[in-house]
């Protein structure tokens, strides 16, 4: 039950940017807000820039980063609050470091509480998430710390709200909910060329087929002719621009066989941020670990994302990579020799680089 319930919650986003704001705060009499390192203000409103953290976009909660820092003083003292993190949902906080000196002498301290967040609307930026007019309540050792800093000792901070806060964020990448695969094997030397009978194929379904390889799908995974599909892929991230990412729980393989000998590639993870798709890879006899199969290049112009579907879409090429070429020409036997007329079944070696198709991803997110 409790992982049933758990598996309900959404996720949380990496964050690479978006702003946070807090204010108008309530400050004493004398005491003064400014902002530096890339920080804005307006009035008593500050605005941070977020530079990483974390946030699930579904729920309005997690830690978020921000830069820049505030500078609250008070005549000739002041109190420089940076390393700011805002944490918003279940037990908000925010927290700051300071190179002010404290009571006890210390000129840095370690990262410490100054309010508490209650509430909040949350709601969607795109991709992102937000939320909006949550409260910051300064504790009471805040307050003092505060106090302590500026040198005020009557009438300055108390425990209570310091001020409205929200933020907006934009997400490095988001998490999947599902998304399916489909590849369309560069075959077009077999039937267009006629490379099989003169050992000439170049690219890799081509090659499979000169040297009597058969690939066979292991389900949920389909061959059709030149079409693979895996699907559905249940898990991961993506970067809305397709820069990072990816993607995960997907089924089934295909199992490469010549003679009594075989490669199984099974439960493929494709990854945007390595550019490679790996699997976890096997003979009848040892398990070979995952391991990339393919190099995977985004086509220019093909990434598109829709912010209010939450779906991106993106094309991509394949080719064999190196090391998983000569572990197959190894295991498969494919020595080279011979390799030319006279075919099938030819010997011809598998090469990193060989084209094995365009992919076509449809990705679902949360």
């Amino acid at each position: 039950m409790l992982v049933a319930a758990g598996s309900a919650f959404g996720a949380a986003d990496p964050l690479k940017g978006g702003t946070t704001t807090v204010g108008p705060l309530k400050l004493p009499h004398k005491v003064k807000v400014k902002v530096k390192g890339g920080a804005t203000k307006s009035g008593k409103t500050v605005a941070l820039p977020i530079t990483g953290g974390f946030l699930d976009p579904i729920h309005g909660s997690g830690p978020v980063q921000n830069g820049g820092s505030i500078v609250l003083k008070r005549g000739k003292k002041k109190i420089k609050l940076t390393g700011i993190v805002t944490t918003f949902g279940p037990g908000g906080k925010i927290t700051f470091k300071t190179s002010s000196p404290y009571a006890e002498g210390k000129k840095k301290s370690k990262s410490m509480k100054l309010a508490n967040i209650v509430g909040g609307t949350v709601g969607r930026a795109g991709f992102g998430g937000t939320v909006t007019d949550a409260v910051a309540k300064l504790t009471k050792k805040g307050a003092h710390k505060l106090n302590q800093a500026l040198g005020i000792r009557k009438g300055g901070f108390k425990g209570g709200k310091l001020g409205l806060i929200s933020t907006s964020t934009v997400p490095q990448t988001v998490t999947v909910i599902s998304a399916d695969s489909n590849t369309v094997e560069y075959a077009g030397d077999i039937f267009t060329d006629n490379c099989v009978p003169t050992g000439t194929c170049s690219t890799y379904a081509g090659k499979l087929a000169e040297d009597g390889v058969s690939a066979t799908p292991i389900p949920p995974a389909t061959v059709i002719l030149i079409y693979v599909q895996f699907s559905p892929q249940t898990g991961g991230s993506m970067a809305p621009d397709c820069s990072d990412g990816t993607l995960t729980g997907s089924q089934g393989g295909i199992r490469l066989e010549r003679g009594s000998a075989s490669i199984t590639q099974a439960n493929p993870n494709d990854s945007f941020a390595f550019k490679n798709v790996t699997f976890e890879a096997s003979t009848p006899t040892s398990s070979l670990g995952r391991a990339a199969a393919t190099n995977l290049i985004v086509t220019p112009g093909t990434c598109s994302a829709n912010p209010e579907t939450k779906t991106i879409t993106v094309t991509a090429i394949q080719t064999v990579n190196a090391t998983a070429a000569t572990i197959a020409n190894q295991v498969l036997g494919l020595t080279g020799t011979p390799c030319g007329p006279g075919g099938p079944p030819q010997n011809c070696p598998l090469a990193g680089g060989d084209p094995v198709g365009q992919t076509t991803y449809t990705i679902h997110t949360h």
